[in-house]
């Protein structure tokens, strides 16, 4: 299971519906996309989106059609800051983000292990260079009388 196809099918599943859905609803929703989701994990997708924010959960009666009776059941909504996200193109964008940002930070390391090695090797052979003309300067004077 993609963990970030997962969020992002039910985030669009709930920005889709216009009212709240239970989850039954939801299950019933993303049936056609079982092999992203697994159904015993669409709960811990749920707790998930309410955990970051993007999804409001609360319970809502309902009528059991059967029993006619009013059951409490658990519903769920998008919140703003889930439209916002999932037109941003959702968990899946986000982690394409966070990757890049990780591969310049790479890059910019390594660059910088580099430039650093080449500063050391550049001081190192500018006082190897300014040894030599030293002694040739040294031996100059004192041998060759110049």
């Amino acid at each position: 299971m993609d963990a970030n196809k997962s969020l992002d099918e039910v985030l669009e599943k709930l920005a889709d519906a216009m009212f709240l859905l239970s989850y039954d609803e939801i299950a019933d929703k993303t049936k056609a996309n079982m092999n992203i989701i697994k159904f015993k994990d669409l709960q811990l997708v749920l707790n998930k989106l309410v955990k970051d924010g993007y999804v409001e959960a609360m319970m809502q009666k309902k009528v059991n059609w059967n029993t006619k009776e009013e059951v409490d059941e658990m519903c769920y909504r998008l919140t703003f800051e889930g439209k916002v996200f999932i037109q941003n193109k959702g968990y899946s964008r986000q982690y394409e983000l966070e990757s890049i940002k990780i591969r310049t930070l790479q890059i910019y390391e390594a660059t910088r292990k580099r430039n650093d090695c080449l500063l050391i090797l550049g001081t190192v052979g500018a006082a190897v260079f300014a040894a030599f003309l030293l002694f040739w300067d040294m031996y100059k004077t004192l041998y060759l009388g110049k």
